[in-house]
């Protein structure tokens, strides 16, 4: 099965926001072995969306490798620039009935204590085609749509991230692996810290030559501070046998094997079973790292907090950084960062405490330094030793402001890593 994926509005083609949900529904269709050849976006136009229902809606072969999904998001609201439905009635000779449960469900959302209250725009939302199957919207109003013709299935859904990925998630791909058999590929993501694509892509040179002997693909996808190695076959075992030979290459280097077991999951995880604690001074990453932290749950056992010290004086009266370390050696120097990544350790009585300070945009007048010049220091207590340590970085980074600042937090993660590894051993 292939798939065509289309995102709706005019804001995707504007450039006001980012069309999120096209990579995220192409990531979980390869999951299942639906391979995506192509994604539209178009704006809120009924003629661009009737072009792209009639373009798949032709007689097909009967097997299910030719078997067809066209994905839509977006128009499924209840303003006038929503346009799927009125489109999708008229492309399949269809009208819109009123859903009970749809709309109870809406009354239930907008804490509407009788249906006769509801908003005429919301109530709209529970007016659904006749001839095709309903997709519940277990967190908005809007339901989704399911409608196969010859050996094409057409699905609508919102176009909020959180609702689609809820509704794909839990209805929408369920529904598919029941229907229909896929040939799945076996694919492994391996995320790779503190090393760039150019010198990763040389160390494993001999091993990708193995790889394509055996059928196996491999693409270097770059993120800021990690690359992601995405390896596909058809070959499970020879899959297993590729992870295992990198792993090998790369034995000294931070791997995550998923998302959900990046840096942060590992670093909660060592601490928790440690019962060591974690505190944070940012002032360049400003808040950043402690916004990793606390958006999982379970932070509280092990995360004492964060101190976002940007100013001159926070760093003084906070941190107790002496006012001639900062004249002396300036704010971005050696000397400051680890008076703070102490401070930090001290005030919140933490085990470890990280420290950053840098210019990710334009240097103070007055200051010296330039746009990209990051110190990290790590206070730590080393339980084996029986030792207060204080380690210290310097980095140079290259970019617009959002890049520098991406890049230390990616670094300050790596770094952060390799000290709390060192607890668990």
């Amino acid at each position: 099965m292939k798939a065509h994926i289309v995102t709706i509005g005019d804001e995707i083609l504007s450039g006001q926001i980012t069309d999120l949900n096209a990579p995220f529904i192409a990531n979980y269709l390869k999951e299942i072995g639906v391979n995506t050849t192509k994604i539209s976006s178009i704006g809120d136009n009924a003629i661009d969306l009737k072009n792209i229902l009639s373009s798949h809606s032709s007689p097909k072969n009967t097997t299910e490798s030719e078997l067809e999904i066209v994905v839509i998001t977006g128009g499924l609201g209840p303003t006038e620039d929503d346009i799927t439905k009125k489109v999708w009635c008229d492309f399949f000779k269809d009208t819109l009935q009123l859903s009970n449960e749809v709309l109870t469900h809406v009354a239930q959302i907008t804490n509407t204590r009788s249906l006769k209250e509801i908003n005429p725009r919301n109530r709209a939302q529970a007016l659904v085609p006749s001839k095709s199957e309903i997709i519940f919207n277990k967190i908005g109003s809007a339901p989704g749509i399911w409608h196969q013709i010859n050996q094409t299935i057409f699905v609508a859904m919102p176009g909020v991230p959180a609702e689609m990925q809820c509704m794909l998630k839990e209805q929408v791909i369920p529904k598919l692996k029941k229907q229909f058999t896929f040939e799945k590929t076996a694919s492994q993501s391996l995320y790779v810290y503190g090393i760039a694509e150019s010198v990763l892509a040389s160390l494993l040179q001999d091993i990708e030559t193995d790889l394509n002997l055996k059928k196996i693909t491999i693409a270097y996808l770059p993120y800021p501070g990690r690359v992601q190695l995405q390896l596909k076959t058809k070959f499970e075992k020879a899959l297993k046998e590729a992870i295992t030979k990198i792993q090998t290459v790369l034995e000294n280097n931070q791997i995550s094997y998923t998302e959900e077991q990046v840096a942060e999951v590992k670093i909660a995880e060592i601490l928790t079973k440690t019962n060591t604690h974690l505190a944070f001074a940012e002032s360049c990453t400003g808040g950043s790292l402690a916004a990793i932290f606390t958006s999982k749950a379970g932070a509280s056992k092990f995360f004492k907090g964060s101190m976002v010290t940007y100013a001159t004086e926070a760093k003084q009266n906070i941190l107790n950084v002496k006012p001639e370390t900062i004249t002396t050696y300036s704010e971005v120097s050696k000397q400051t960062v680890e008076q703070m990544a102490i401070g930090a350790k001290e005030v919140l009585k933490s085990d470890i405490a990280l420290a950053t300070t840098g210019y990710t945009g334009g240097v103070p007048y007055g200051k010296k330094g330039k746009p990209g010049q990051v110190w990290f220091a790590i206070a730590w207590y080393d339980k084996t030793t029986n030792e207060s340590k204080i380690d210290s970085w310097y980095f140079d980074f290259k970019g617009t402001r959002t890049f520098i600042t991406q890049k230390a937090v990616q670094k300050a993660m790596e770094l952060l890593y390799n000290v709390v590894i060192k607890i668990q051993k």
